[in-house]
């Protein structure tokens, strides 16, 4: 049932006038029950979650429309969000020439002229175009039945069909390209930055996309090297070369947690270690002996009238519930005590949220989870470097999901990084790839050569 909910939810949403049909990525939000008219604003922090949510549904389901959702919305990010830098923008506008929504609006004419009487008949058909429009007199495009139903109310055959729309859509955009853009916020904002580095990852890994790890990459290098001052704090929000505003604890936790996910790409220590200076920092100047928990602002922030301290998610995750995940996260990859007990503080202090209201710490209940559930850490020494040890590097790292802790030790690791505890007594046996499976930092014998590691379940 609750599979249900979620799975109608996002085909609504993939299928409404929310989402953009010619370009990808999703408005800000709908102003009716029918997910039709949005309020046109683009943000990046919706785009880089929902990106990771339709991935994941495409994981539990198999179904090929979520995953064709999940990359439409990040081939969004990198056409017209991604700075020349590599960094993320925040927002497209609403608004262009004065009018809300005036870019992304049709009139029935104007598909027929672009597409032909054919292909555009079918078109306003499928997209709920008409004379009269369903918007003020103008058509947002959307889908009132899914491709499927239409090829059979219409005798038609889907891959034909979408084929066909899929060659219209690219026509009409090429059109609306030569209209007015909606204005942009082209600030790059370092926690929004650090969602859209962990939806890019995840997505280059499972989909096995180069742009998309590349560009995970390139982002996660624009925040180390643009967005942190002269002692190596983060900072908040960079426009135009210059980066400003000491950092909150959100840009902090995300930011750490895209480090991981980095690491993940090429299993390159760099990231790490870059991980764990910034949790350091956070851990210094945010956490909260007393309380257990993080406050929103550091100890050096500027004077306000109160620190809070934030577990009530909103339109993204509470501060201390991507805190505790960092925490956890990282201190399992590097077998770092103090990280997981200051993670299980946090998450304790979320509870009594969670239980008057869990829906307001989803987050934190994800935490919970993870602390209870991915406590396994996977150390493969590869050994002799060949083809078939970068096959079965890659498989485990597909069949690892990001919150668990997988770690690659081969003949470029050194041994006295930041990953030395872990690392220790982990050799690759008779320069065969060697797999130590550990429980709380406990690992059972090794699994020595490809098939036995093959035949190992997670």
């Amino acid at each position: 049932r609750m599979l249900e909910m979620v799975e109608v939810t996002l085909q609504r949403m993939a299928m409404g006038g929310i989402y953009d049909h010619l370009a990808g990525g999703f408005a800000r939000y709908s102003v009716d029950e029918r997910w039709l008219v949005p309020h046109f604003e683009k943000m990046l922090y919706d785009n880089a979650l929902l990106a990771r949510v339709y991935l994941e549904a495409s994981r539990v389901t198999g179904r090929a429309e979520y995953t064709a959702t999940c990359g439409e919305i990040l081939d969004y990010l990198l056409n017209d969000m991604t700075d020349p830098a590599g960094g993320i923008y925040s927002t497209e506008d609403a608004d262009s020439e004065g009018e809300e929504g005036k870019f992304y609006v049709w009139s029935r004419d104007e598909v027929m002229e672009l597409l032909g009487d054919e292909t555009g008949e079918t078109f306003c058909k499928l997209y709920d175009v008409t004379p009269h429009g369903n918007f003020e007199g103008h058509n947002i495009l959307n889908l009132r039945k899914t491709f499927a139903q239409f090829a059979a109310q219409y005798e038609q055959d889907e891959r034909s069909l979408a084929g066909e729309m899929r060659a219209a859509r690219a026509t009409l955009l090429a059109a609306r390209n030569q209209r007015v853009r909606p204005g942009r916020d082209d600030k790059v904002i370092a926690s929004w930055n650090g969602m859209a580095i962990e939806a890019l990852a995840d997505a280059g890994i499972s989909l096995d996309e180069t742009r998309y790890r590349s560009a995970a990459l390139r982002a996660a290098e624009f925040v180390w090297n643009e967005m942190r001052d002269e002692q190596g704090r983060l900072l908040h929000s960079w426009r135009n070369g210059t980066a400003t505003l000491a950092a909150y604890l959100d840009d902090y936790a995300w930011i750490v947690s895209a480090c991981l996910s980095c690491y993940r790409i090429e299993f390159d220590e760099r990231w790490i270690e870059r991980a764990k200076m910034l949790c350091d920092d956070m851990i210094e100047n945010f956490f909260d002996t007393g309380s257990g928990a993080f406050f929103f602002t550091a100890t050096d922030h500027e004077p306000l009238i109160a620190r809070t301290r934030e577990f009530q998610d909103g339109a993204v995750p509470s501060g201390n519930s991507m805190a505790s995940l960092a925490c956890l996260r990282l201190g399992r990859i590097i077998g770092d005590m103090r990280m997981l007990e200051i993670a299980e503080g946090t998450i304790g202090a979320a509870m009594p949220l969670a239980r008057r209201a869990p829906m307001a710490a989803s987050q934190s209940l994800i935490a919970l989870h993870s602390w209870f559930h991915d406590d396994r850490q996977l150390i493969l020494a590869t050994g002799t470097a060949t083809d078939e040890t970068a096959v079965l590097t890659n498989e485990l790292r597909l069949a690892t999901p990001l919150e668990k802790a997988l770690i690659v030790l081969n003949s470029s690791s050194s041994r006295d990084s930041v990953l030395q505890s872990v690392a220790e007594g982990k050799a690759s046996i008779d320069n065969r790839p060697t797999l130590y499976v550990c429980e709380e930092f406990q690992c059972a014998a090794p699994i020595v050569g490809h098939e036995a590691i093959r035949q190992f379940s997670l």
